[in-house]
């Protein structure tokens, strides 16, 4: 069976991650910094072990299960109309992962980076990924607006996920908005949240259109 270029990377990733564990550890506390609140001030530690590998676990489940989940898709047959969206959008979130984990070994060797800006920018990037993939995206029991009215009609699927698209483009100028004040990063997630309950109902009142 072929393996894809993306999966190569997908697997890659999680290899990096316990390399790089693995060469940070001797020089790390036995005390592990691993959550900041939103103003970048450490609030959540772990021990030594599950604070470095921890993330690389998740980071293999999740590569396993971007790779299967198209497979095993009772529409795989629409899949390839919307592979490269998929592929980009989850290749994103792998690297952003990578980027968070080497940004926290950092922090635990005195190199402070923050937290605060990685992750809004981190974040930006992933709503504008999602919403580039929302564009594509065809009817699928993995990935979009999965309600029990998008996935009853191939028109109220394409509908709500056109305006999906634009209304996460515009959650993602909003985070970058917080990136100016660490208060604003709540007012730059309250779009994102507030579309994602819109979207729901907007698919209620399409399929109604139907009826």
């Amino acid at each position: 069976m072929k393996i894809r270029k993306n999966d190569l990377y997908l697997l890659l990733i999680p290899f990096i991650s316990f390399v790089v564990g693995i060469l940070f550890y001797p020089f790390l506390p036995d005390t592990i910094s691993s959550h900041w609140n939103i103003n970048g001030e450490v609030d959540g530690t772990m021990g030594k072990f599950w604070g470095v590998f921890l993330l690389p676990i998740i980071s293999v489940v999740l590569s396993a299960i971007f790779i299967i989940a198209p497979k095993v898709d009772p529409n795989k047959e629409s899949f390839e109309e919307y592979r490269n969206s998929y592929e980009k959008l989850v290749l994103y979130i792998s690297v952003f992962f990578l980027g968070l984990y080497l940004l926290m070994l950092l922090w635990n060797i005195d190199i402070k980076i923050p937290v605060n800006i990685y992750f809004s920018l981190g974040l930006s990037g992933l709503l504008y990924n999602i919403a580039l993939a929302m564009e594509n995206v065809k009817m699928n029991w993995f990935m979009g607006i999965r309600t029990p009215w998008t996935l009853s009609s191939d028109r109220v699927w394409n509908s709500t996920h056109k305006l999906a698209a634009k209304l996460f483009k515009f959650s993602a100028i909003f985070v970058l908005v917080g990136l100016l004040s660490s208060p604003l990063m709540l007012v730059g997630l309250a779009p994102f949240v507030l579309s994602a309950l819109y979207l729901v109902i907007f698919s209620y009142i399409e399929y109604r259109k139907e009826k």
